[in-house]
């Protein structure tokens, strides 16, 4: 919890400066936007590759298949 905290800070701080904004609520605000963003980008990463190791699967299933066909018509 306390890491979070400290990344929240060091966040709004680096906002702070690249924004000159001076509201806190309004940096606490866009630095809640970045982490939901980031969050969100995770989650689709590790979605696409869920789909991707499913599809892996389903070929090595088929290429299989298709070998042991191959095997017994030879």
């Amino acid at each position: 919890m306390r890491q979070a905290a400290r990344d929240l800070d060091r966040r709004i701080k680096e906002m702070a400066d690249k924004t000159k904004v001076a509201n806190t609520e309004k940096l606490m605000t866009i630095a809640a936007l970045n982490v939901c963003y980031e969050l969100l980008e995770r989650q689709i990463d590790e979605q696409q590759q869920s789909d991707i190791e499913q599809r892996l699967e389903l070929l090595d299933g088929k290429l299989e298949q298709a070998l042991q066909d191959k095997s017994q018509i030879a």
